[in-house]
C-alpha cells in the first residue's frame, strides 16, 4: 500500500498537466531561472549588433525588446493563454513599448506613440531588414533599422520562455537564441563586437542552464525511486549524473571555442551585406567629368555654391571615378567597395581615415545635378531647414571615396554641414619608401595603345611607386600646354575618350585642360600597376581661399589624380600644366619691306558714251506721240517701288532660309560620319523647335523622341532616334549608305511633322528663327568623339 501511495503522486506528475503551474515556491523559482538564463543569452547575442549600429541605441532597443518578450511569455504561461491570445498580447506590447525603445524620434516626450510611430513600427516589420543591409554602417537611428534588434529580441524571448515554461522539451528553447546569433552575423559587418565574451557567455549560460534543468529532472526521477533501496539502482543514478556532467563539460569547451571562432572578425566572415547589390544603381548617372568643359565655359562667373570653414589647402570633392570604358571615366558599377558603392547613411559615418577634424558648411546656389560637394571624409552630415529629414533620407554616401549624391537632385538653397576628417598632407620623403596599396580596382577597357608606350617611356628608370607617379606627373605638366578651348585660347577639344587621349599623347604639342591630363595620368598609372583614380571637384585660387566664406564658381572646377599608397592612403597628384603655359604660336610671317613709291602714269581717257538712238522728226517711225509712251515711266517707277518693298519684306525670310540651308549643308557634309548622322537628328529637333514644340535643351535623343512622339505619333521619330543612337554609339563607323538612308528618313519624318502642323505650321517653320538661336549642347558639350570617330552623348 505504501508503494502504491507513493506511486500515485509520481504518476500524477508524469501524466498530469504538462504546463508549469507557476504557483508555489519551487515552480516560481524555476521559471525565474529559465527567464533569466534566456535573457542573458539573448542580451549577449544583441551585443553583436554593435559594429553595424554604433552607439547604444541598439542596446536600448534590443534589451528592451527582450524584456517585453519575457513579460508577455511569462504572463501567457501564468494565465494559460492560447496561441492567438499570446500573439495578440505580443503585438500590443510591441506597439506600446516600441515607440520609446525603437522609434523615440516619432513619439511625444520620447514615450507616447503617435501616428508616425505606428506607421514606422508597422512598416519596420518588413522594411527594416533591407534598410539595415543597405545603409552605410553605423546605421544608428536611420529609418526603422532599430526595429531589427527590438523585434528580434522580443520574438526570441517570447518563443524561448513559452517553450521553457510550457513544455517538457526545454532544450528547444535554445534554438531561438542560436537563430539570433546567426542573424546577428548575417545582418552585421566583418567586424565583430566582443566575440570571445559573446561565445563564453552564450555557450556557458546555455550549458549551465541545461545542466541545471537536467539535474532538476533527475531529481524528480529520484523522488519516484525514493522507495527503492537496491544498491544497483543507486549506482545507476550516480553513473548517469556523472556521465551527464562530464559530457556537459566537454561540450562546454567545444561550444565555447566554436562560438568564439564563428563570432570573430575575419575577412572570410560571411555577411548578407556582401551578397547584395548596392541599393543605388548610379551607373547610368552621367559622370560630372563629362560636363567639365561646360562648367568652365557656361558657368565661369556663376556662383554654384558657397562654402564656410574650408580648411587651408583642402579641396572640394564632387565625384570620385575609377572605371574607364574608352568613352568616359566613371564609377565602377555593381561594386560593393568601389566608387559605385553608395549607401544611405545614419546620423554618423564610420571613418578609418586619419587626419584633421573640421566642420564645413555648404549652401547650394546654382549647382545642378545629383552630386553633393564635400570635403575630406565625412563623419556626419546635418541638413538645415524644415525638410532636413527628407533630405537626409535622400542622401547616399560612399565612405571609401568621400563622395555623396542627393537622390532626386540638389536644389538651390539647400544648406548642410559636414563634420569631416581631412587627411594630412604627406611629404615625398615619407612616401619615398612606401609601396602601392593592395586595393581592388575595376578592369579598364578601351585604353589606347599609346598610353602604355608613353607611360613606359616617361617612367623609365623609376623604381619606387612615388618615382613612377612623379615621373608621369612631370611629363604631362612640364611638356604639355594648357587650353580650355575658350575664345582667345588655342584650339582644344573637350572630352576624354580613347581617341581624345590618344590624340593628346601623340601630338607634337599636348594641348588640353584638367579633364584630359587627369584621365591621361590615371590611365598611364594604371598601366604601370598603380591604383589610381580621377577626382572631379573644385578648389579656389590662393587669394580667395583665405576668406571665411568662399563663393565657388565654374572657374574653380578642377580634376586631379589620386594614387593609393600602402600606409598613407590616397595621395593627390596634379598633372595639368599651369594656365600660363600656353601652346607655342606658329612661325611668324616675315615682315613686308616697304618699297619706294613710284609715280604711276595717268589713266587713258575714257571712250565717249554712246547714247541710244532716238526718234527725230522726218525719220521713219510713229508720226504721233501716243499716251502709252507718256505713262511708261510712271509704271516703271511704281513697279520698281513695289519690287523694292517686296524685296525688303522678303529679305528676312530669304536670309533665314539661306542660313537654314547652309546649316543643313554643313551637317550633311560634316567631316566625321558620326557628325553627319547626328546632324540629321539635329534637323528634326530644329524642326520641332520651329514648329513651337517644346524640347528640353540637353536631354538625350530618346527622351526628345519620346516627347515628340506624343505630338507627332505618325512621324516615326522613335525609330529614327534609336537608329541615330545606334550609329553614333556603335562599335564601328556608320557607312555612307547608312548615313544616306538616315537622312532620307529624316526628310520623311520632317515631312510628317510639318504635315501634321498644317499650312500655317509650314509657314511658321520656314519663318521661325528659334532653331537658329538655340544652342545644340548635346553635340558640342555632351557628345565626345570616340576612338574610331564616333561620339558619345550624355546618356544614350
Amino acid at each position: 500500500m505504501k508503494s502504491a501511495d507513493t506511486a500515485t503522486p509520481a504518476h500524477s506528475r508524469r501524466d498530469g498537466d504538462r504546463l508549469p503551474r507557476l504557483v508555489g515556491r519551487r515552480t516560481a523559482r524555476q521559471a525565474a531561472v529559465d527567464v533569466l538564463a534566456l535573457f542573458v543569452m539573448t542580451a549577449s547575442a544583441i551585443i553583436g549588433f554593435g559594429p553595424v549600429f554604433g552607439g547604444t541605441s541598439y542596446l536600448t532597443a534590443g534589451i528592451g525588446g527582450a524584456l517585453v518578450g519575457a513579460l508577455v511569455g511569462v504572463l501567457a504561461a501564468a494565465l494559460r493563454l492560447g496561441a492567438v491570445t499570446t500573439v495578440l498580447a505580443a503585438a500590443i506590447g510591441y506597439v506600446f513599448f516600441g515607440g520609446a525603445l525603437a522609434a523615440s524620434a516619432t513619439t511625444v516626450a520620447g514615450v507616447v506613440p503617435t501616428i508616425d510611430t505606428l506607421g514606422l513600427l508597422g512598416s519596420g516589420i518588413f522594411v527594416s531588414w533591407k534598410q539595415l543591409l543597405t545603409v552605410q554602417p553605423p546605421a544608428a537611428a536611420f529609418g526603422a533599422v532599430l526595429v531589427v534588434p527590438y523585434l528580434s529580441a522580443l520574438l526570441v524571448m517570447l518563443i524561448g520562455t513559452t517553450i521553457a515554461l510550457r513544455t517538457r522539451r526545454f532544450a528547444i528553447a535554445l534554438l531561438p537564441v542560436a537563430a539570433l546569433l546567426v542573424l546577428v552575423i548575417l545582418f552585421g559587418t566583418h567586424a565583430a563586437a566582443v566575440p570571445v565574451v559573446q561565445g563564453l557567455v552564450a555557450s556557458g549560460v546555455a550549458i549551465a542552464w541545461y545542466a541545471w534543468r537536467r539535474a532538476d529532472a533527475v531529481r524528480a526521477g529520484s523522488e519516484d525511486l525514493a522507495g527503492a533501496s537496491e544498491p544497483g539502482v543507486r549506482r545507476q543514478i550516480r553513473r548517469r549524473r556523472f556521465g551527464s556532467f562530464a559530457a556537459l563539460g566537454v561540450a562546454a569547451v567545444i561550444i565555447t571555442v566554436l562560438s568564439a571562432m564563428a563570432l570573430a572578425s575575419t575577412p572570410t566572415r560571411h555577411v548578407l551585406r556582401d551578397a547584395i547589390t548596392p541599393p543605388l544603381d548610379l551607373h547610368n548617372l552621367a559622370t560630372p567629368l563629362a560636363s567639365f568643359r561646360s562648367y568652365i565655359r557656361d558657368d565661369k562667373k556663376t556662383v554654384l555654391f558657397t562654402v564656410t570653414g574650408l580648411p587651408d589647402g583642402a579641396r572640394i570633392r564632387l565625384a570620385t571615378l575609377d572605371s574607364y570604358d574608352g568613352i568616359v571615366f566613371s564609377m565602377s558599377a555593381g561594386s560593393n567597395a568601389g566608387s559605385g558603392a553608395f549607401y544611405p547613411v545614419g546620423s554618423s559615418i564610420t571613418q578609418s581615415v586619419r587626419g584633421t577634424d573640421a566642420t564645413v558648411s555648404f549652401s547650394i546656389d546654382k549647382l545642378r545635378g545629383a552630386w553633393l560637394p564635400g570635403v575630406g571624409y565625412a563623419r556626419s552630415v546635418q541638413f538645415a531647414g524644415a525638410n532636413a529629414s527628407a533630405l537626409h533620407r535622400a542622401l547616399a554616401y560612399n565612405a571609401a571615396t568621400g563622395s555623396a549624391v542627393q537622390l532626386g537632385g540638389i536644389e538651390p538653397g539647400e544648406d548642410y554641414t559636414l563634420a569631416t576628417v581631412v587627411p594630412r598632407a604627406v611629404s615625398d620623403a615619407q612616401l619615398k619608401t612606401q609601396g602601392a596599396a593592395s586595393v581592388a580596382m575595376p578592369q579598364l577597357t578601351g585604353v589606347p595603345d599609346v598610353v602604355g608606350s608613353t607611360s613606359t617611356k616617361d617612367a623609365a628608370g623609376a623604381s619606387s611607386v612615388l618615382a613612377k607617379a612623379r615621373a608621369l606627373e612631370t611629363a604631362l605638366s612640364h611638356d604639355g600646354f594648357f587650353s580650355n578651348g575658350l575664345v582667345g585660347q588655342a584650339p582644344s577639344r573637350a572630352g576624354h575618350t580613347a581617341e581624345r587621349i590618344s590624340t593628346l599623347l601623340s601630338a607634337t604639342q599636348m594641348v588640353g585642360d584638367d579633364e584630359q591630363y587627369s584621365v591621361a595620368m590615371a590611365l598611364m598609372a594604371r598601366q604601370l600597376g598603380l591604383p589610381a583614380r580621377v577626382v572631379m571637384g573644385f578648389y579656389p585660387d590662393s587669394s580667395a581661399a583665405k576668406a571665411k566664406t568662399i563663393a565657388i564658381t565654374g572657374a574653380d572646377a578642377h580634376a586631379w589624380v589620386e594614387i593609393d599608397f600602402a600606409h598613407a592612403g590616397w595621395v593627390t597628384f596634379d598633372p595639368t600644366p599651369p594656365k600660363n603655359q600656353v601652346p607655342q604660336a606658329q612661325a611668324p610671317k616675315p615682315k613686308s619691306i616697304p618699297k619706294a613709291q613710284v609715280m604711276q602714269p595717268p589713266l587713258p581717257p575714257k571712250a565717249p558714251v554712246e547714247l541710244p538712238p532716238q526718234n527725230v522728226p522726218g525719220q521713219t517711225g510713229s508720226k504721233h506721240h501716243t499716251p502709252t509712251v507718256s505713262i511708261l515711266p510712271a509704271v516703271l517707277v511704281g513697279a520698281g517701288i513695289g519690287l523694292l518693298g517686296l524685296l525688303v519684306l522678303l529679305t528676312p525670310a530669304v536670309m533665314i532660309g539661306v542660313l537654314k540651308l547652309r546649316r543643313r549643308r554643313d551637317r550633311k557634309g560634316a567631316p566625321e560620319p558620326a557628325d553627319r548622322l547626328s546632324g540629321g537628328w539635329d534637323e528634326i529637333i530644329d524642326t520641332a523647335v520651329d514648329l513651337g514644340t517644346p524640347v528640353n535643351n540637353g536631354s538625350t535623343r530618346r527622351e526628345d523622341a519620346a516627347a515628340l512622339a506624343l505630338t507627332y505619333p505618325a512621324s516615326g521619330v522613335l525609330a529614327l532616334a534609336q537608329r541615330a543612337d545606334a550609329g553614333v554609339f556603335g562599335p564601328i563607323e556608320p557607312s555612307e549608305r547608312e548615313i544616306d538612308a538616315a537622312w532620307l528618313e529624316v526628310e520623311q519624318v520632317i515631312e510628317e511633322m510639318t504635315a501634321a502642323s498644317g499650312r500655317f505650321g509650314r509657314l511658321k517653320r520656314r519663318l521661325s528663327i528659334r532653331s537658329l538661336l538655340r544652342r545644340h549642347t548635346r553635340t558640342r558639350t555632351h557628345e565626345q568623339p570616340h576612338e574610331n570617330g564616333h561620339k558619345r552623348g550624355r546618356s544614350a
